[in-house]
């Protein structure tokens, strides 16, 4: 990815910063939080916050920090939990604050900034095996998760087909529900380039 571009990766989490600046570079990553991003505005050309909005309280003002940061006609790649039916206590040891069905979402990506150019489902594959698993937990009470196991190897080339939706997904196919969210959205307004050999800026929260 950095041949391409220029990656910019932020977390407010020392934990996870870790060693990141000594692998990537101290000049690619930044401790920051998404709800207020140390960036100025319109200084990124794409941003990508993959699992990131669920852990936010109020996750429109990560959004908003989203659109200030994009440059014009700059894109941002979400990716969610979706369906409440899955909560279970997974949910709350990784500190969730929701699930999303596609109404909230589109309501929480509702800024003025900000146009719709993609959102489908992800992990579709996966959907009965999580389901089945949930469902049984919670009628035996059981402490027993099945995100604490490893998968079986059928049931990881299953997943495997969660790196191949994007494609479809971005061709304007829809897929089923499932237990994850794929949105992305544009920013409206243009952008000027000030240099033929102008290399994109792409934050990673």
């Amino acid at each position: 990815m950095s041949s391409f571009c220029n990656v910019l990766a932020i977390d407010d989490h020392a934990g996870v910063i870790g060693n990141r600046p000594k692998q990537l570079g101290a000049e690619r990553v930044r401790s920051g939080s998404c709800t207020n991003l140390p960036l100025p505005d319109q200084s990124a050309d794409f941003v990508t916050a993959l699992d990131v909005l669920e852990h936010i309280g109020d996750d429109s003002i990560a959004v908003a920090e989203i659109a200030r940061i994009l440059k014009g006609n700059g894109v941002a790649v979400i990716t969610v939990p979706a369906l409440s039916q899955l909560w279970s206590d997974w949910d709350v040891a990784l500190q969730h604050f929701r699930r999303y069905n596609r109404k909230s979402l589109k309501a929480t990506l509702s800024h003025p900034q900000l146009r719709l150019t993609h959102l489908n489902y992800i992990n579709v594959f996966a959907l009965p095996a999580i389901w089945l698993a949930r469902t049984i937990q919670k009628v035996r009470q059981s402490a027993l998760r099945l995100e604490d196991q490893i998968p079986p190897a059928p049931f990881e080339m299953f997943s495997c087909a969660r790196s191949c939706a994007s494609r479809p997904a971005r061709r304007g196919c829809g897929f089923p529900p499932a237990s994850a969210f794929w949105r992305w959205c544009k920013k409206s307004e243009p952008s000027v380039l000030n240099s033929s050999r102008y290399v994109p800026q792409l934050v990673q929260c």
